[in-house]
């Protein structure tokens, strides 16, 4: 008796258990990863720039997302206030942009790693470099741009690297297909976050350039429709979404950064290789991760660049990793051109260097480039030894992103980490002393507001800003170690202490005890 045929549903369904038995880890660990991220949009407190964003440029009763200011990150605003306005203000409308941003990073990472690479230990380890980096996966959550811009970046590096990996000659169509696609998610990185600007221009010009390559012969009309389709979706997009924005921006809103490299390197640094959660490491291991965490970054530089020269002179490789060459030599292209652009920037214009949150594209570059390089096969001894060792130190560090997994603060604001518990506690001593006005340390305010907004607290006038805090009050909320001596001149009382910051609530003798225990 003959074997049946296997239809063309059933040949789909082995395909997709074909996918699934090779990609399960990475296919794990992203949705593990869109779960976490949505977690802790619910559970974490609104933090100082995330109240500003929202009180600004969102909850006005006018379109107040049209204002030129460095901290409206146009897209976000203007999906913020779509989400608020169709479901409400709560925790998750507010970090909706970011979660999308987060989930389309996280699809343009999954589609990069299986693309340069079906070797399992490596994509897993650069998957999780890429996503569980603590650095990005506070922007993931937080309610502004960054989020929506490194969604939209991940997938312009997966188009490109598509591109440039083909190893079959593209049709035309393809090129014009694929510059949209790229023009489009570069506009959009930019809209989202105009921090973001020069990596996103630099991407679609790379890609450009080598599509340029890849017409000639064509014509003349050629260039004409690939220039159209990659410069049209871009600057519509730009004008529809952040036009108004643009052409009113002043020099004078780019004050954040630096004046030294060196110092955006080390905060990129610090806050990639953030300290271990000691619920989630046992201790044994948590002293070996930050052993090895010391020189963690040295090695894998030192890791792919031996690999590297190790390909380059290899004799009679070249045409066999060429491709995989070509996406990385482009995407450090991109990463020169774009540190290039920033210096310049500096040196003639004296707008600050980048740094913390405005230093952010440098992450997936930088791990890009080293997962391309190490994605080739060895063909020698030397060269398994150096790859090994490469892979061994992604796996070291994917490692270490994990165990530093947390869920209670973001690194850059860690100072507004009790906001939210703390605010019942504020209104409840208020109610109890008939008070209706609070002095705050001037971190907290914008936090404090948005949470008596969110809760529709109206007995409670709006939280201020006090250049110098005012004696007498009857109930301040404060850090504790910077006001530890007005706290002790006025006689304070502590009502609440943070469990994660320095932030207390602290009353006059008496008021504490109206306090239901």
């Amino acid at each position: 008796m003959p074997f049946d045929t296997p239809d063309g549903s059933e040949r789909e369904s082995c395909r997709r258990v074909a996918v699934w038995l090779r990609d399960w880890p990475l296919i794990i660990s992203g949705c593990f990863a869109v779960i976490w991220t949505v977690h802790r949009a619910v559970v974490q407190s609104i933090t100082l720039d995330e109240a500003n964003t929202f009180l600004h440029w969102v909850a006005r009763e006018w379109p107040a997302h049209w204002i030129p200011q460095a901290n409206n990150h146009v897209l976000n605003s203007e999906l913020m206030r779509l989400f608020i306005w169709l479901f409400g203000l709560s925790h998750l409308t507010v970090r909706a942009p970011a979660l999308i941003g987060g989930v389309l990073y996280i699809v343009g990472i999954h589609g990069f790693c299986t693309l340069v690479s079906r070797e399992r230990v490596l994509t897993w380890a650069l998957f999780v470099c890429f996503v569980y980096n603590p650095f990005v996966m506070d922007y993931l959550v937080a309610a502004r741009g960054y989020g929506l811009a490194l969604g939209f970046l991940s997938l312009a590096m997966w188009v490109l690297a598509r591109a440039l990996v083909r190893l079959d000659e593209p049709e035309e169509r393809d090129l014009l297909n694929e510059a949209r696609i790229i023009s489009a998610c570069a506009a959009l990185s930019f809209c989202a976050n105009f921090s973001f600007g020069y990596a996103d221009g630099f991407l679609l010009a790379a890609f450009l350039a080598w599509a340029c390559v890849k017409q000639r012969g064509r014509g003349g009309t050629a260039y004409a429709r690939l220039a159209v389709a990659g410069v049209f979706p871009a600057v519509v997009l730009v004008l529809v979404l952040a036009g108004p924005v643009l052409t009113r921006f002043r020099r004078e809103q780019l004050i954040w950064g630096t004046n030294s490299l060196a110092q955006t390197w080390q905060d990129m640094r610090d806050a990639s290789f953030a300290p271990l959660n000691e619920y989630l490491v046992n201790p044994l291991l948590a002293h070996l991760l930050r052993a090895a965490q010391q020189g963690i970054v040295i090695a894998a530089v030192i890791a792919v660049a031996a690999y590297l020269v190790l390909l380059l002179f290899s004799r009679g490789r070249y045409f066999e990793v060429r491709s995989r060459l070509r996406l990385a030599g482009t995407l450090a292209a991109v990463l020169v051109l774009t540190l290039a652009a920033h210096w310049l920037q500096f040196q003639w214009m004296k707008i600050p260097l980048p740094f913390e949150r405005t230093s952010l594209f440098f992450v997936p570059l930088g791990t890009a480039i080293a997962g391309v390089v190490l994605s080739v096969t060895p063909s020698n001894t030397w060269e398994r030894v150096v790859r090994g060792f490469g892979v061994g130190v992604l796996c070291v560090t994917g490692v270490y992103f994990i165990g530093a997994l947390r869920d209670s603060y973001f690194r850059e604001w860690k100072i507004c980490a009790d906001l939210e518990d703390a605010f019942p506690v504020i209104v409840e001593l208020c109610r109890k002393a008939d008070v209706y006005e609070v002095a705050t340390d001037m971190n907290y305010p914008a936090t404090l507001n948005f949470y008596r907004t969110l809760y529709r607290v109206t007995d409670i006038d709006e939280f201020a800003d006090y250049e110098k805090m005012p004696p007498g009050r009857p109930i301040y909320v404060l850090e504790e170690h910077s006001f530890a001596e007005f706290i002790r001149k006025e006689g304070l009382q502590v009502a609440y202490h943070g469990r994660v910051s320095d932030l207390v609530v602290v009353v006059r003798p008496g008021i504490n005890a109206n306090m239901p225990k």
